[in-house]
């Protein structure tokens, strides 16, 4: 990330002019910071292995690369995550007031945590004191380009 931001810097330094032309709604993409998402002190969760394929002895399980979606664009239905029963304990998400929003997000439907609308995972963590401390990760919208100027 530094070395891209210092890439573009460098490169917008050295124009020789700046392009006052519109930029297309295609090539700009905005989001903004909706949610927080924690794991419940009383939910136990780990991160799956290789030879893993469902949650064994803990409440929630994450993929083991589950740190690859960060930053990406995921659709509503996306696994986020397992669990062990339907009517286990769920991930938290919280809004920028402290607000539980976590049904706006995830639904549990066949022992998986599933998205229930688009979203961008942001700042994920493997680090369990972390996640304990802090979060799972944020989850971002996007923003209609239009809208935020």
């Amino acid at each position: 990330g530094v070395e891209h931001a210092t890439n573009y810097l460098e490169t917008v330094l050295h124009l020789d002019k700046i392009n006052t032309q519109a930029i297309a709604k295609q090539d700009i993409d905005i989001y903004h910071t909706v949610a927080r998402v924690t794991v419940p002190k009383s939910v136990s969760f780990q991160f799956l292995d290789n030879t893993q394929d469902k949650v064994s002895g803990v409440d929630i399980c994450f993929e083991s690369g589950f740190d690859k979606l960060n930053f990406r664009e995921l659709s509503a239905g996306t696994i986020f995550g397992k669990v062990a029963f339907d009517n286990k304990p769920k991930l938290q998400a919280w809004d920028d007031h402290e607000q539980d929003v976590s049904d706006d997000f995830f639904v549990i439907d066949n022992e998986k945590i599933l998205l229930k609308k688009a979203v961008m995972p942001a700042m994920i963590t493997l680090d369990k004191a972390i996640i304990r401390q802090d979060c799972l990760c944020y989850l971002m919208e996007r923003v209609n380009y239009y809208e935020a100027i």
